[in-house]
C-alpha cells in the first residue's frame, strides 16, 4: 500500500466524529541489569519525535533509573512491578517458584493494559522478550503486537509452540539488515520482518556538548598532549573491553603518548559482569597501563566525553545489532575503528568514515589504530566524512519509516 493511502486512512480515524482521536501506543522497555544502553536512548528519542497528534506514547519499564524524568517529559511513564525469575539450583523447585511469578506477571500485567485502552503494543528490546508475557496477553485483548529486534540472538532451540507465537506478532523492526537476515531463522513470516535503522539528530546531539575539550580533560586528569582513544560501552564481555587491552598493548609498544578512556555502567545484579569488572582491572595492572587505561563507570554527560576523542573504537567480539555510539560519534565527527560485526558494517563506510577489522585480529586493529594516532590528516579527514555521513541516519527517518508501520498495523487490526 502506498504512503498516501495510509495517510488518508489514518486521517479518517483521527478525526472521527469530529473529535481528534490520539493512538495509544504502550513501549516496553524490559531491562532488568540496572545499566543504561543504547535500547533506552533509542526509544527516548523515538518517543520525543513521534507525532503527538496522532500518538500518545506510554512507556512502561521493569525498573527505576536515571532516565525516567527525561522520558516523562515525552510522555507517560509506568514501572511495572516486576519480580526477577527464581534461579534456584533445584530445577523441580526453579520451575515451581517461577511458574507462580509467572503467572503474577501475567494477571497484573493483563489487569494494567485492560485499563488503558491501548491500540498498538511496542516491545523494545527483542522478540524473545515478552513473547510469552506480552505477547499473548496483546492477543487475549485483541491489540497488535509489534517488537524490535536489537539483538543477535540464536533460534535453534526454539519449539513448536514458541514458533507459533512468535509469528503472532504484527511485525518484527530489525535495527539492521544482518539483524533482520538472522531474525528470519526463528521462522518468522518474511513479510512482517522489516529493517530500520536506529537513528540521531545530528544537530542536537551536538548541542549537547557544553563544556570546552580542555575543561573535560582537566576533569579527567588527561595531559593535554596526548591523545585520546575512546569507547563506549557498558562493561560487558561481549562489548570486548579486553580485545580492545590487548589491542593497546600492542599499540603502546609502537607509539606512547596516547589515554584510553572506557565509558560505561556496570550491571548491579549480574555477577558474570561484576566479575569481568574485577578482571578488566587486574589486567589493567597486569599489563601495568594503569596510568593508559581510564574506567570512567556510567556518565550522563556522553557528548562532551566523545568529543575529546581523537579516534573512537568499538570492539565488539559478537554481532552488535547497530550500536548507536557510533552515529553519536559520527555526528561529532570521529573517525571510528570497529571490529567487522553486526550493524556497524552498515553505519561505518571502510577507508572513508573509519576502519573496519577483524574481530578476533588484534593486530590488524593495532595498526589501524596506529595509522590515526600518527596521522592527524587522515583522522579529520574521516571524521570530517563520518559528518556527512551521519544524516543517511537522521532520526526523522527512523521515525517517519516507523510511524507508517504504526498506522499500517492499527488499521490492519480494525479491519
Amino acid at each position: 500500500m502506498q504512503t498516501g493511502s495510509i495517510a488518508n486512512i489514518v486521517e479518517k480515524e483521527i478525526f472521527a466524529n469530529g473529535v481528534k482521536m490520539k493512538k495509544k501506543i504502550l513501549f516496553i522497555e524490559q531491562n532488568t541489569d540496572g545499566t543504561i544502553g543504547g535500547s533506552h536512548y533509542c526509544l527516548l528519542y523515538l518517543i520525543d519525535g513521534i507525532d503527538k497528534t496522532k500518538y500518545e506514547p506510554i512507556v512502561l519499564f521493569y525498573e527505576n533509573h536515571k532516565l525516567i524524568p527525561d522520558f516523562e517529559l515525552k510522555g507517560k511513564v509506568h514501572i511495572h512491578n516486576y519480580r526477577e525469575y527464581n534461579k534456584n539450583d533445584n530445577k523441580i523447585k526453579r520451575k515451581a517458584i517461577n511458574m507462580f511469578v509467572h503467572l503474577k506477571h501475567f494477571v497484573n500485567a493483563f489487569y494494567w493494559i485492560s485499563r488503558q485502552k491501548i491500540n498498538l503494543i511496542h516491545l523494545n528490546n527483542s522478540i524473545l522478550g515478552g513473547y510469552d508475557l506480552w505477547l499473548p496477553i496483546s492477543l487475549f485483548l485483541h491489540i497488535p503486537c509489534i517488537s524490535h529486534e536489537r539483538g543477535f540472538n540464536s533460534f535453534s532451540k526454539l519449539n513448536r509452540v514458541e514458533k507459533y507465537l512468535l509469528n503472532k506478532y504484527s511485525a518484527v523492526i530489525s535495527v539492521s539488515d544482518v539483524i533482520r537476515e538472522n531474525v528470519k531463522k526463528s521462522g518468522i513470516s518474511d513479510h512482517k520482518l522489516l529493517t530500520v535503522h536506529d537513528g540521531i539528530d545530528p544537530d542536537l546531539y551536538r548541542s549537547k556538548v557544553t563544556r570546552r575539550k580542555d575543561e573535560v580533560r582537566r576533569e579527567l586528569n588527561i595531559n593535554s598532549k596526548v591523545l585520546i582513544i575512546g569507547m563506549i560501552g557498558n562493561i560487558r564481555q561481549i562489548k570486548g573491553q579486553e580485545y580492545l587491552l590487548d589491542v593497546l598493548k600492542i599499540v603502546e609498544e609502537n607509539y606512547d603518548d596516547f589515554v584510553c578512556i572506557m565509558v560505561g555502567g556496570m550491571s548491579k545484579s549480574t555477577k558474570k559482569d561484576n566479575e569481568y569488572g574485577s578482571y578488566l582491572i587486574k589486567l589493567i595492572n597486569e599489563y601495568g597501563m594503569r596510568d593508559k587505561i581510564n574506567l570512567t563507570g556510567f556518565r550522563s554527560d556522553i557528548p562532551d566525553i566523545i568529543n575529546i576523542f581523537d579516534v573512537q573504537v568499538n570492539a565488539s567480539i559478537i554481532p552488535d545489532a547497530f550500536p548507536h555510539v557510533i552515529l553519536e560519534g559520527m555526528s561529532l565527527g570521529k573517525a571510528i575503528v570497529a571490529t567487522n560485526l553486526g550493524g556497524a558494517k552498515e553505519c561505518i563506510k571502510n577507508g572513508v568514515t573509519g576502519f573496519m577489522v577483524p574481530h578476533d585480529n588484534e593486530k590488524e586493529f593495532a595498526n589501524k589504530l596506529l595509522l590515526l594516532l600518527e596521522n592527524k590528516k587522515l583522522r579529520e579527514k574521516m571524521g570530517k566524512a563520518a559528518k556527512e555521513r551521519i544524516n543517511e541516519f537522521h532520526i526523522q527517518k527512523n521515525i517517519e519509516k516507523t510511524q507508517l508501520i504504526y498506522s499500517k498495523t492499527i488499521k490492519n487490526n480494525s479491519n
